[in-house]
């Protein structure tokens, strides 16, 4: 073999390994630990031990409705994607109505590590399942009364009932009693309000007030009646028995 042939297969050597590493796929960068994302204050509204009960009295039917927490957990889950990975507090509790034995399931959502964009929110989603006094609608459950964290009025629950965070207040009077550090949200179609004995029509649009260390104090409610006129009504805590 000549020299120059032997050249050129050097050269064609060289650049068939230069083609090859350029066109060899680029190894993807590890994924990024985001750490721990811990529920914070959420906790102070919603995490009571089961037992814990409320009392509520409706304004317009003078009704009332003993609540009590048949089931609250919390854990702390891993949640991994080729892009990140991280572990968050994840709870979820519910409910059961001793006036009409509706039951309000709240399993709280799960946070995606493979979303294009990442921000650690909370939503709990209330389901409410039977009942007696479930007026206008055939369906087993309707869904609704949203609570989300961190506050902040940018963002949303989940679902298409448009859960939005109101505002915060540092006190609130319900049944004569003060409550401290107030949050609360708006909730557009709420299925999931506790139906007075009443006909109302089913969707309407409430306002929940939560205050720390003790839960739901207030629920404020816009329908329509049978007669298809505005009505209004609030159920307000006028007893509870909390375990912590």
């Amino acid at each position: 073999m000549s020299l120059l042939n032997k050249h050129r297969i050097s050269i064609f050597t060289i650049l068939l390994i230069v083609l090859l590493s350029t066109c060899r796929k680029k190894a993807d960068p590890p994924a990024e630990n985001l750490g721990f994302f811990s529920l914070g204050e959420a906790k102070d509204y919603l995490l009571f031990k089961p037992g814990t009960w409320w009392v509520y009295k409706n304004s317009y039917t003078n009704e009332l409705d003993t609540m009590i927490l048949t089931s609250c957990a919390m854990d702390t889950v891993h949640a991994e994607s080729k892009i990140r990975f991280f572990d968050y507090e994840a709870m979820g509790f519910g409910i059961l109505s001793k006036r009409d034995n509706a039951y309000y399931s709240s399993p709280g959502s799960s946070m995606n590590a493979d979303a294009s964009t990442f921000s650690a929110t909370w939503s709990w989603e209330c389901q409410r399942i039977g009942g007696y006094h479930l007026m206008h609608t055939t369906t087993p459950s309707t869904t609704g009364s949203g609570f989300f964290y961190p506050f902040d009025k940018s963002k949303r629950g989940n679902g298409v009932y448009e859960t939005t965070f109101d505002d915060r207040k540092d006190s609130l009077i319900v049944g004569g009693k003060t409550y401290y550090d107030i949050v609360s949200f708006s909730v557009y179609f709420d299925g999931a309000y506790p139906y007075p004995n009443i006909y109302i029509y089913d969707f309407s649009n409430s306002m929940y007030y939560w205050a720390k260390g003790f839960g739901l104090i207030k629920i404020e409610l816009q329908s329509i009646d049978a007669n298809k006129m505005p009505i209004a009504m609030n159920w307000e805590l006028i007893e509870s028995h909390i375990f912590k």
